[in-house]
């Protein structure tokens, strides 16, 4: 019976340690995510460029952080 009880008690106490250990590999796991989260959500800068063609000025959009255009044609301004 005695064996059975210590047997019971260390069962309980490795399940414990276990779960706490787990719960802090967990937190670390989410912080993770959160921090790769946050930078994925950074937003891309924006430039308008004009120029004058034609008697007519226009603009188009370029995205500076990735470099390429965002608008596939130039637009007409005036």
């Amino acid at each position: 019976m005695k064996k059975r009880v210590g047997i019971v008690l260390m069962v309980l106490a490795l399940g414990s340690m276990g779960v706490i250990a787990g719960a802090n590999e967990m937190t670390v796991a989410q912080d993770t995510e959160i921090a790769q989260d946050v930078e994925g959500r950074i937003a891309d800068e924006i430039i308008m460029k004009y120029r004058y063609y034609n008697g007519h000025v226009q603009c188009r959009r370029w995205n500076a952080t990735q470099g390429y255009w965002v608008d596939p044609y130039w637009k007409n301004v005036t």
